[in-house]
């Protein structure tokens, strides 16, 4: 499960108001889609997507909302993109939350799909639309890489194999 995320008391109140005032402050397609669930499970919709709503709770848990109620955000490999996401779309939404945007990594590399922008415009369009980065402008640093260590170590270990004479078939 998704560990939450570091919120103030402050953003924890600000949650709450937004909640409690969500059927009169969001769009009405919103509202008439989501204000139910938003009351009854106590979470602010920051993220909507074609399936499933994230939401953030005010103990600072990103949480899914669909049709079958509240659960939580299970998968530690999705919860990252997930996050980058819903904090990119959170602060749009509301500015105050981008206090919980991480800062950005020394080694995350621009977004080329943006070019570090955050939104990429469409040519003869009068829209701006979002890209992976989720506006961030960054994405998330490329994992360490292993390979190029373990293919060293496997020849190292056949190496000394084969000096000690463990290997051959006889």
């Amino acid at each position: 499960m998704m560990t939450p995320l570091p919120i103030s008391e402050e953003l924890s109140r600000y949650v709450r108001e937004r909640i409690a005032r969500f059927a009169d402050e969001a769009p009405p397609p919103v509202v008439s889609r989501h204000a139910a669930a938003v009351a009854r499970h106590g979470a602010l919709p920051v993220l909507f997507e074609w399936t499933a709503t994230v939401a953030l709770t005010p103990d600072g848990r990103l949480v899914v909302l669909d049709d079958e109620g509240l659960r939580p955000v299970e998968s530690e490999v999705f919860a990252a993109e997930l996050s980058r996401a819903a904090l990119g779309s959170a602060k749009r939404l509301y500015p105050p939350l981008a206090a919980l945007v991480p800062p950005r990594p020394p080694n995350a590399p621009d977004c080329p799909d943006c070019d570090g922008s955050g939104r990429v415009p469409i040519p003869g369009a009068s829209i701006v639309v979002g890209c992976r980065c989720a506006g961030l402008g960054w994405l998330d640093p490329p994992p360490r890489r292993i390979r190029g260590r373990l293919s060293a170590l496997v020849a190292a270990w056949m190496n000394r194999s084969r000096r000690e004479g463990r290997g051959r078939e006889g």
